[in-house]
């Protein structure tokens, strides 16, 4: 009787580490062999299948995105071709099957390099080059995976309606902020993995004024039922921040008169990040201009705020 109850501890005792081994490699996924499978993925920008903040509003041949995982430790870089996604350098493989959490970012199509939007975005290329874009996501393997960018700077649309002082003018120009009081770049916290947007910390940014892009004339709504076309539109990518009561923010243009001024009124000006912000100006006769709501125009951006 004695020799039969060893006999079943011992019986009992190795069915236990059994347990306990399987169970470490159901945590550690199975194992599969190394360089064999590659990272495969899409990427997409929240609210459009194949959307940017940019002029032409596409994902460009050689724009660069930074992928990294294993908690931020590796980071790789990929290229879009004009149809896929390829490893610049070294490759992300799969090291066994377990879900990959991995974070994204590309910013104007760079993958490196601190960051700032351009105070001139007088050309397509430097205006782009204000799109930061972030990203983050659970892969699983095996599984058709795709990156959902969101948009971590803000649009900031200036329509000049054909009224006023500006009526059939056509050279108008426009810049945004007033005596370097516009930060232009700052330091970006990354979302949490509750959130898709991220923080800005401009106290120790640079600043200047915003020279945006003119993106010609538009059809514009400036109210539920009246539309009218713009006598001249423009478009900038701006640091989320806030602008102080008492501080000019807008200054219009016109060959043969003096600068046009929008003084920021009591209660501020927040930009958030991944907003569109739309501004209807008219130009008044003793140089000042006023700001007539505007209602948020289709487009990209993942949300939209009416002004």
């Amino acid at each position: 009787m004695r020799k039969m109850k060893h006999t079943l501890f011992i019986v009992l005792a190795s069915f236990t580490l059994t347990s306990c081994t399987q169970d470490e490699l159901t945590e550690q996924g199975t194992a599969l062999p190394e360089g064999a499978y590659p990272l495969e993925f899409t990427a997409r920008v929240s609210g459009n299948i194949q959307a940017r903040a940019t002029v032409d509003d596409t994902w460009k041949s050689g724009d660069n995105i930074v992928l990294k995982t294993n908690n931020g430790d590796e980071e790789y870089i990929y290229q879009y071709d004009g149809a896929s996604w390829n490893a610049l350098g070294n490759t992300c493989y799969w090291q066994n099957t377990l879900p990959l959490a991995v974070t994204a970012y590309s910013y104007g199509g760079k993958a490196t390099g601190s960051f700032a939007v351009s105070d001139n975005q007088s050309t397509a290329d430097a205006y782009q080059s204000g799109d930061y874009l972030y990203a983050q996501k659970e892969f699983v393997f095996d599984n058709d995976n795709s990156l959902e960018f969101y948009h971590q700077t803000s649009q900031i649309v200036v329509h000049i309606r054909n009224r006023g002082f500006a009526q059939g003018q056509q050279n108008i120009s426009l810049q945004i902020g007033y005596d370097n009081n516009l930060a232009i770049s700052g330091n970006f916290t990354p979302p949490t993995s509750t959130n898709n947007y991220g923080t800005w910390d401009t106290s120790n940014g640079t600043k200047a004024v915003v020279t945006p892009y003119n993106i010609g004339t538009q059809n514009i709504m400036v109210d539920d039922n009246t539309a009218e076309i713009s006598v001249a539109s423009f478009s900038a990518l701006v640091i989320p921040q806030t602008i102080s009561a008492g501080q000019k923010l807008f200054c219009v243009m016109i060959e043969g008169y003096s600068p046009f001024y929008y003084t920021v009124p009591s209660g501020d000006i927040s930009w958030q990040a991944g907003y569109r912000y739309t501004y209807n100006l008219s130009l008044t006769a003793n140089g000042t201009i006023t700001v007539d709501n505007a209602i948020g125009l289709p487009g990209g951006w993942t949300d939209e705020e009416e002004l």
